[in-house]
Order: structure tokens, then C-alpha cells, then sequence
């Protein structure tokens, strides 16, 4: 949620609060009285959709992902130039062309393309395990970028997964703070209008809490004062 939006939300839950201390004012409207029925609901809908944009937060995955990469390409690394050793020793030019990567190539490299490079040299080093034993890399190796790759991969599609669910979720939340601003703007502004000559205790408290701008102008005093204790 957007620091606008949540602005927006306080002020809505302003606006409820301040129709209820006025409900004998206007229980007699119907169109009035299910018009805030639709705003409350409509806060129960955004706060719902806000905690399930929380809840797909990419930061923690993107984090694990990051230290997977880590793993991954040293590994990649270890074993590619082993194989690349032995392919110069053994004038295998085609293999050497396969495995001559360095950091770089991972660093600059699509996370997909990554996984490939990788799946390259675990394939070529169990094609060549007999040869490359007395260089220093056997199974164990082998195995361990191959358990990289696959854990790098399940990271990748988790992260993907959730940011999709998150720009679903804040699509969501866009299309609801619409839905429930055409309430206020459309149903409730308008109908607070009866109001302003019969209950005007009631006009003003509610032009207040509508008022966007004087709560942000609080919202920053309070914030000015905070860190004027802290200091």
C-alpha cells in the first residue's frame, strides 16, 4: 500500500467514525445509511487485499535467492575450470569453448541463462568423471552444483510466483480504493449536503474528516515532534 493509499484509508475510517456519532441524524435515509454500509465494507475488502500484498513480499526470497547465486556460481566456477584445464591439456577445443566462464558471465547473466550455463558444466563434468578425478573433482562435487541448480531453480520460480501474486494484489487494491472512493465522492459528499443547514455539528465534522490535507499537514507535525524528543 502507498503512502497516499493509506492515507486514504485513515480517512475513510475517520469518515465512518464521525457518520456513527451522527446515525440518529440521518437513520431515516436509507440511501444514506447503505452508503456507509458500502464504506465499511469496502475498508474491510482494502485491508484484506493490503495484508495479502504484504504477505507477498519479495524482499526475503529475493534475499535467499541472492545467497543460492552465491553458492551456485562459486561451484560453477570450481568445477568449469577444472574442466577447462583438462580440456587445454587435452587440446579438447570444443570443451574448452563450453567451459570458459568466470564470475562476470554469472553476474551479468539472466537468472534462466544462469541455470543453463550451469546445467552446462555439471553435464560436461559427469560426462568427463573418469577423467577429471585426479584434477581434483569427483561426484561429491558434481552433486553439490547439481543441488545448487535445483534449489537456485525453486527459488526462481517462488520468486516469480510472488510477484505476480503481488501485482495481483495491488491491481486489486487500486480497482478498490476506486470502487470505494465513488462511495465517498459520489454517495456520501452528496448526501452530506442535507445536512449542512439542519445539523451543521455534523456538516463540518464530516468536511474534517474528509479534509486529506489537514490530516497529512498533523500527520507531519506529529512526525516534527517525534524526532524533536528523540533529539
Amino acid at each position: 500500500m502507498t503512502d497516499r493509499q493509506g492515507e486514504k484509508l485513515e480517512m475513510y475510517a475517520r469518515v465512518v467514525a464521525t457518520c456513527k456519532r451522527f446515525l440518529s441524524v440521518y437513520s431515516n435515509i436509507p440511501t444514506m445509511v447503505n452508503a456507509l454500509e458500502l464504506l465499511e465494507k469496502g475498508i474491510v475488502e482494502i485491508q484484506q487485499a493490503s495484508q495479502q500484498q504484504a504477505e507477498n513480499n519479495t524482499y526475503g526470497l529475493a534475499e535467499e535467492k541472492n545467497k543460492e547465486y552465491e553458492g551456485l556460481s562459486e561451484q560453477a566456477i570450481k568445477i568449469a575450470n577444472i574442466l577447462y584445464i583438462f580440456a587445454f591439456i587435452n587440446k579438447d577445443y570444443v570443451l574448452k569453448s563450453k567451459v570458459n566462464v568466470n564470475k562476470s558471465m554469472f553476474y551479468n547473466t539472466r537468472d534462466n541463462d544462469v541455470i543453463i550455463l550451469a546445467n552446462v558444466i555439471a553435464a560436461e563434468a559427469e560426462k568427463h568423471i573418469d577423467e577429471i578425478k585426479d584434477y581434483g573433482i569427483d561426484q561429491t562435487e558434481i552433486d553439490i552444483l547439481k543441488n545448487a541448480i535445483a534449489t537456485f531453480t525453486t527459488h526462481i520460480q517462488k520468486l516469480q510466483t510472488t510477484k505476480k501474486e503481488r501485482k495481483v494484489a495491488t491491481t486489486n487494491l487500486k480497482f478498490l480504493f476506486a470502487k470505494v472512493d465513488s462511495v465517498v465522492y459520489d454517495l456520501l459528499d452528496k448526501h452530506i449536503t442535507l445536512f449542512k443547514s439542519s445539523a451543521p455539528d455534523f456538516y463540518l465534522q464530516y468536511k474534517a474528516a474528509r479534509n486529506l490535507i489537514e490530516m497529512r499537514r498533523k500527520k507531519q507535525e506529529r512526525r516534527r515532534k517525534r524526532k524533536q524528543e528523540r533529539n
